[in-house]
């Protein structure tokens, strides 16, 4: 999916209108501290997936619209509409499908921190939020330097170009 979201136009970071989640609705996820970053830092934020029906907005997150689940051609037009992505899992995610997805588009992520109780410090989380909303060069910025680590790195040239290398130095 990465791979596909190279060949769309570059999201525009600067310009969203929203933070972006996109995954699995799980406590794992770390739903519940983005929850509550969102009632602290009063953002817009929009969560796409599918819920496991654990976790559900409290009171105060009437910035938080949950968008549902959506079809994988549907994300990358759904990520171009916001500032930045968010990662909250407080699980060992290893290699996240959404933060490739996110950095494909040209958009800036905001992880947690494994380790430590990242669900217990939702403030951090939302300090880093809206520091990162209002500062348009570094959104711009990082949108550009995360687009071009997904093409060096993820892109199907990096896939086929690295092993056929390492096939042809054999060989010879």
């Amino acid at each position: 999916m990465p791979a596909l979201l190279l060949r769309t136009r570059a999201a525009r970071p600067d310009e969203g209108s929203y933070v972006a989640y996109v995954g699995r609705i799980g406590a794992e996820k770390g739903i519940s501290t983005l929850l509550e970053a969102a009632r602290l830092s009063r953002l817009p934020v929009r969560i796409a997936g599918q819920r496991d029906g654990t976790i559900l907005p409290g009171p105060g997150a009437d910035n938080v619209t949950f968008v549902g689940h959506l079809r994988r051609a549907d994300i990358a037009e759904f990520l171009k509409g916001a500032r930045y992505v968010v990662i909250p899992s407080i699980c060992a995610d290893v290699a996240p499908l959404a933060v490739l997805e996110a950095m494909a588009t040209g958009l800036p992520v905001v992880a947690s921190r494994i380790g430590g109780l990242p669900e217990m410090i939702p403030e951090a989380l939302a300090d880093s939020m809206a520091d990162l909303w209002r500062d348009a060069p570094r959104l711009r910025a990082m949108g550009a330097a995360a687009r071009e680590h997904v093409r060096f790195h993820h892109s199907e040239e990096a896939y086929y170009g690295r092993p056929m290398e390492i096939y042809s130095s054999l060989a010879a």
